[in-house]
């Protein structure tokens, strides 16, 4: 029995080292090396705010073209509308506007200086945009698909 354990400290591993309390994650070089989206003591984000006022913006503007102006897609002989664009930027870029803006809004409400805005909360108005945003690419499916199973 006396055989099986160590007779020694020395024949013993070295004592592990403690582990970083965060958890798994990037190393310590690659999270200095990120870049903040939000700077401290900033406002909400406006950069993903026009981002999804411009996205919100593109897809009414695809109501008054719709099905009117049509383009091809490569050389593969399809064509696509502006209600198939209409859709992919309401229903999809949309959201991915709105899940940018609150990753940024989070890292500045971080600090201790943030500070939103007094009328109206940034997070309000951009979920407001990308609700809005989603309900006309829902109907610009629609219109797509009328197109698409018109005789």
């Amino acid at each position: 029995m006396a055989a099986d354990r160590p007779s020694s400290r020395q024949d013993r591993p070295p004592p592990r080292r403690p582990t970083d309390p965060r958890g798994p994650g990037p190393s310590r070089a690659k999270a200095a090396r990120r870049i903040p989206i939000a700077a401290a003591g900033s406002r909400p984000p406006t950069g993903w705010l026009a981002g999804a006022a411009a996205t919100l913006g593109f897809t009414a503007v695809c109501f008054w073209i719709g099905s009117a102006t049509v383009f091809a897609i490569g050389s593969t002989g399809r064509e696509i509308d502006f209600n198939a664009l209409g859709y992919f930027a309401g229903c999809f870029v949309s959201i991915l506007m709105l899940y940018r803006f609150l990753v940024a809004d989070n890292e500045a409400r971080n600090t201790d200086r943030y500070s939103d805005w007094q009328v109206f909360g940034a997070r309000r108005v951009i979920g407001w945009m990308t609700f809005a945003g989603w309900v006309l690419g829902a109907s610009h499916l629609w219109f797509w698909v009328l197109d698409l199973t018109r005789p």
